[in-house]
């Protein structure tokens, strides 16, 4: 009994410190990838001249337009014709048949005509920015003469586009 005793020990012994069989291994690849986006909105107010009398002289207004655009997201917004003009130097509003010609500018001074960036609008450009991630606020300054106009109530629509 003792000799299976000291083969049996010897067996266990021999198991323990006998070098570990190969391991047969595998290995594959895997991409990480992640797509970075601008994520950007954009609201506007509306221009009103208000109560114009007829045959008077230049009418100004402002709005506003708010973008929120990512961090470091460049983009441009820009204003079409509207849907009575020909562009941003004939910009019109309609009452019925009749037309009372505006403006929308960049500046304070009317100096800039905020357009689209193409021949639609002048061609007037676009207003180019970068995103902060907070809103930023652009202000529209409108001028409407009165001089020739027929009496009426007289509106447009515009579309305000934000390119990133």
């Amino acid at each position: 009994m003792k000799i299976k005793h000291i083969l049996c020990s010897a067996a266990i012994a021999a198991m323990a410190f006998s070098a570990p069989a190969a391991a047969v291994t595998q290995t594959a690849t895997m991409n990480i990838t992640a797509n970075s986006i601008a994520v950007v909105s954009v609201s506007a107010t509306d221009l009103n001249f208000g109560d114009m009398i007829l045959g008077g002289s230049i009418a100004r207004a402002s709005s506003t337009i708010t973008v929120n655009a990512t961090n470091t997201a460049a983009y441009t917004v820009a204003i079409d014709a509207g849907q009575n003009g020909g562009g941003a130097g004939s910009r019109a509003m309609a009452s019925g048949t009749d037309r009372l010609g505006y403006r929308l500018y960049t500046d304070t001074g009317a100096t800039t005509f905020w357009g689209d960036g193409t021949a639609a609008t002048g061609p007037a450009p676009a207003v180019a920015g970068t995103g902060n991630g907070a809103d930023q606020v652009l202000t529209v300054f409108g001028e409407t003469n009165t001089a020739s106009t027929a009496l009426g109530s007289f509106s447009d629509t515009i579309t305000v586009t934000v390119a990133y």
